[in-house]
C-alpha cells in the first residue's frame, strides 16, 4: 500500500502541477488576446472620435461653387462666354488673356507673371507633363525639348511662365520615327501644339496628336498607360499616386489664374472675400461689390478641370485664406472662418449633389436614400428571416419532428444558410440584376436594391435568430404548454421576447450590412444624385456616393465628410433599433405575464 500512496502521491503532484502550467498558459493566451482586442477597439474608438472632431475641416473642404454657376469645358469657352456677358465673371489661365476680357486685380493686386514671380499674386499653380514609368527614349527627347530654353522661351512668349533653369537639349542622332499622343488639360494643350510644330524641326518623323479634357483625364490616362504623356495643370493628388504607382511627373513651367469680366463692367478689383462670396452665392448683385445694379452671372469648370481646382482651393478655403492673412484683424477673421465651417456642414447636409464626377454639392438626398434603402430592406428581409429561423428551430428542428428525413431537410437547409453567409456581396447584385432588375422589369430602383440587399442579409438575420431561439430554455416551453397555452402562443409570448436581443443583434448586423455595401446597390438601385419620390426610382446611398468620389471624382474632402456622416447615420439607425426593439420585447413580455 505505501507503493500505490507513493505513486498515487507522486501521479496527483504532477497532474496538480500540469494542470497549474496549462491554466497559466490559457491566463496568458486569454490575456494577449483580451489585450488585442481592447487596444483595436480602443484605437477605432479614437479614430472615430478624430473623424468626429475632425468633420469641420472636411466639410470646410467640401464647400462648392455656386449651384446655380454656368459650368464651361475650357478656358477658351469661359473667355467667350464672358466676353460675350456684360454681367458675367470666370476665371481662366493666364495663357488665354487675348484682350477681350478684362482681368480683375485681387485685393488690389493686379494679375501679372511679374507679380506671381515676386509672391504678391497668389493664383498661381505649377503645369505638369507625366508618363507612366520611366520614359521612353522618344517621350524623353520631347521632355527634354520642353524643359529646354527653346522650349521654355515658347511657354514664356506664350503668356506663361518659365521654369527658373531649364535643361540642355541634345537632339539625338538617330533619328526617331514614331508616334506621340498626349491628353488632358485645356490650359497646357494649347502650348503643347506649339511646342509640337517647333519639336517637329528636330524631329520631322515624329507624329504628336495632342487631345484636350482636363487634368483629371490627362492623368487617368497616362496612369492607364492609354497616352504617352498626360497634361495636368494641377498638382497630383496622393490618392492618384498611390492607385497609379508607375506615375512619373515632370514640371514644365507655371501659370496664373486670372478673374475675368466684360471689359465694360465698371469695376477693376475684388478683394478675396468678395470673390468667395460670389462664388458661393452669398454676393449675386454687381451693386454690392460698388459695381452697376445687375444681377452676377457667375462661370466655372466642369468637374477634372486643374484650372477649377486650383481657383477652388485658393480662393473657396476658409483655412488657406485665414492663413493668408489678407484681411486685417485676425480674430475677426477666425470668426468669420468659423461661421462659414457651420455654414459649409449645414451646405453640405442639406444640399443635393451636383451633376458630374466633381465631388460637388452636399449629402442631403444620399442620407435619405440610405434611411430609406434600411427601411424598406429591413421590412422585406426581418419577417422573412425571423419566420424561417421559427420554423426550423420550432416545429422542423430540434423543438419539432425528429424524423430522419426532417433532419435532413433542417441539415440542408442550414448549410445553404450558412454558404450563402460566405457568398461575396458582388454575386448578390448581379443575382438582384438579373432577376429583379432584368427578369421581373423592375428596372433599377430602390425595390430591386431592397429585395437583392434582403437576398444578401438573410442568411444574417437566420443564423443569428437560429442561435437566439436555441438559448432559450426549453422548460420556458414547457411550462407555457402546461399551462394550456397554445404552440403559437408559446412562441409569440413567450420565446420570442426571450429571444428579442439575440434577434436584434442579427437586424443590427444586417443594417449594417445594408449601409456599407457598395457591390449590390450599384448594379441594382442606379446612382442618381436626386431624392427617390417612389420605391420604382433610382437613388444613389452613401457608400456609393463615397465610392464615387474616391474612384471617378478624386475627391478625398468630400468623400471623408461623407464617411464622418455615414458612420453618426449608422450610429443613430443602431440606437432607434435597439429603443424599438426594447419597448417591442417590453410589450410582449407584458402581455405574456
Amino acid at each position: 500500500m505505501g507503493v500505490v500512496d507513493a505513486v498515487l502521491s507522486k501521479t496527483k503532484a504532477a497532474t496538480s502541477t500540469n494542470l497549474r502550467q496549462r491554466h497559466w498558459i490559457q491566463n496568458v493566451a486569454f490575456g494577449v488576446l483580451w489585450l488585442t482586442g481592447g487596444v483595436v477597439i480602443v484605437v477605432l474608438f479614437f479614430v472615430i472620435i478624430y473623424l468626429l472632431l475632425q468633420s469641420g475641416k472636411f466639410f470646410v473642404g467640401t464647400e462648392n461653387v455656386l449651384e446655380a454657376v454656368t459650368l464651361e469645358s475650357s478656358n477658351e469657352a469661359v473667355r467667350d462666354f464672358v466676353a460675350a456677358n456684360p454681367a458675367a465673371i470666370g476665371y481662366i489661365s493666364f495663357g488665354y488673356l487675348d484682350g477681350t476680357t478684362k482681368a480683375l486685380a485681387l485685393n488690389q493686386t493686379a494679375p501679372s507673371v511679374a507679380n506671381i514671380a515676386n509672391d504678391t499674386y497668389p493664383l498661381a499653380r505649377t503645369l505638369y507633363m507625366i508618363t507612366n514609368g520611366e520614359p521612353s527614349s522618344e517621350v524623353q527627347a520631347w521632355l527634354d525639348f520642353v524643359r529646354s530654353a527653346e522650349g521654355q522661351q515658347l511657354l514664356t512668349d506664350a503668356g506663361y511662365i518659365a521654369l527658373s533653369e531649364s535643361s540642355e537639349f541634345q537632339p539625338l542622332t538617330q533619328g526617331i520615327n514614331s508616334e506621340l499622343t498626349l491628353a488632358g488639360s485645356t490650359t497646357v494643350e494649347p502650348l503643347a501644339e506649339q511646342l509640337a510644330a517647333a519639336f517637329a524641326r528636330y524631329y520631322p518623323n515624329v507624329t504628336i496628336t495632342v487631345e484636350g479634357g482636363d487634368s483629371t483625364a490627362g492623368i487617368k490616362a497616362a496612369g492607364k498607360g492609354s497616352v504617352d504623356v498626360g497634361m495636368s495643370s494641377r498638382d497630383i493628388r496622393e490618392v492618384e499616386l498611390v492607385r497609379y504607382k508607375e506615375l512619373r511627373v515632370f514640371d514644365i513651367g507655371y501659370d496664373g489664374i486670372a478673374v475675368i469680366v466684360h471689359p465694360t463692367l465698371q469695376i477693376s478689383s475684388l478683394t478675396y472675400n468678395q470673390l468667395r462670396d460670389i462664388y458661393n452665392g452669398y454676393i449675386d448683385n454687381w451693386a454690392d461689390v460698388g459695381g452697376p445694379d445687375a444681377e452676377i452671372v457667375v462661370v466655372g469648370r466642369e468637374s477634372g478641370s486643374g484650372t477649377s481646382e486650383s481657383f477652388e482651393s485658393w480662393v473657396m478655403s476658409k483655412e488657406r485664406l485665414i492663413q493668408k492673412g489678407w484681411e486685417t484683424g485676425n480674430a475677426t477673421m477666425v470668426a468669420q472662418g468659423i461661421g462659414a465651417s457651420f455654414k459649409a456642414v449645414w451646405r453640405f447636409l442639406t444640399a443635393e449633389p451636383l451633376p458630374g464626377m466633381g465631388g460637388k454639392g452636399g449629402i442631403s438626398t444620399t442620407i435619405v436614400t440610405t434611411v430609406y434603402m434600411v427601411v424598406l430592406t429591413l421590412l422585406i428581409a426581418t419577417p422573412l428571416g425571423v419566420g424561417a429561423a421559427v420554423y426550423l428551430v420550432e416545429y422542423a428542428g430540434e423543438m419539432g419532428s425528429q424524423s430522419r428525413w426532417m433532419r435532413r431537410t433542417v441539415e440542408t437547409i442550414r448549410f445553404a444558410v450558412e454558404t450563402l453567409a460566405g457568398v461575396p456581396s458582388i454575386i448578390f447584385g448581379l443575382f438582384g440584376f438579373a432577376l429583379f432588375v432584368t427578369v421581373m422589369h423592375l428596372g433599377l430602383s430602390l425595390l430591386s436594391g431592397a429585395l437583392a440587399g434582403a437576398c444578401l442579409i438573410l442568411p444574417v438575420i437566420i443564423r443569428t435568430t437560429e442561435e437566439a431561439l436555441l438559448t432559450v430554455p426549453r422548460a420556458y416551453r414547457e411550462g407555457s404548454l402546461a399551462l394550456g397555452a397554445t404552440k403559437w402562443q408559446t412562441n409569440w409570448q413567450v420565446v420570442l421576447p426571450t429571444a428579442m436581443p439575440g434577434i436584434v443583434t442579427g437586424v443590427i448586423l444586417g443594417v449594417g450590412r445594408i449601409v456599407s455595401e457598395t457591390a449590390v446597390f450599384y448594379v441594382t438601385l442606379g446612382g442618381s444624385i436626386h431624392l427617390p419620390e417612389s420605391v420604382m426610382d433610382q437613388g444613389r446611398t452613401m457608400v456609393l456616393h463615397l465610392y464615387s468620389l474616391m474612384m471617378d471624382a478624386n475627391a478625398p474632402a468630400p468623400a471623408m465628410g461623407t464617411a464622418m456622416v455615414l458612420v453618426v447615420t449608422i450610429i443613430a439607425i443602431n440606437l432607434a433599433i435597439n429603443y424599438l426593439s426594447t419597448r417591442i420585447t417590453a410589450r410582449m413580455q407584458g402581455k405574456a405575464r
